[in-house]
């Protein structure tokens, strides 16, 4: 015998009947509705926060450098050989936006879900540079990691009202 949750069934003896003459308890089943994917969209929100910390605080690095250090990136940086201030101000900008998204995440909200494919994409575009220096490691962690909270997003990042 199947009985659907919110259904309502008769019982006897603690088993289902659907015999109405029986006499019994008159009982409503009713279950919690279960969200696709929570567990991924958690997942994308902290590596979100955690990455756009990270970026946000690389960018204030970036900005404040000596010079000893810049001197390391002649020839290997787009925009700006001699000056760390141009992919600071980058880094700043676009770690503010992945932390921002990431905190909105948690909502749902199909605004934050496009915020966080657009700035995951954009983190990862701009870490594809950093795979001809020399910390080319960290660079693809980000792209791998960006991708992750990519698929996340894109798979189970749908509205509030789907439920399985």
């Amino acid at each position: 015998m199947n009985i659907r949750p919110g259904s309502l069934a008769i019982l006897k003896n603690g088993y289902p009947s659907t015999d109405p003459t029986l006499e019994g308890v008159l009982m409503t089943a009713t279950t919690e509705p279960t969200r696709r994917g929570t567990g991924w969209i958690i997942f994308a929100g902290v590596v979100m926060i955690i990455a756009g910390a990270n970026m946000f605080i690389n960018g204030l690095w970036a900005l404040n450098a000596p010079d000893n250090v810049i001197v390391k990136f002649k020839g290997a940086l787009l925009f700006s050989d001699t000056n760390l201030d141009t992919w600071g101000w980058i880094y700043v900008i676009v770690g503010g936006l992945v932390l921002l998204a990431g905190v909105l995440i948690f909502w749902r909200s199909q605004v934050a879900r496009w915020i966080g494919l657009i700035v995951a994409s954009i983190q990862a575009i701009i870490a594809f540079f950093w795979l001809f220096t020399p910390y080319w490691p960290g660079a693809l962690v980000i792209i791998a990691i960006d991708m992750l909270v990519i698929y996340a997003l894109v798979l189970y990042g749908e509205r509030d009202d789907v439920y399985v």
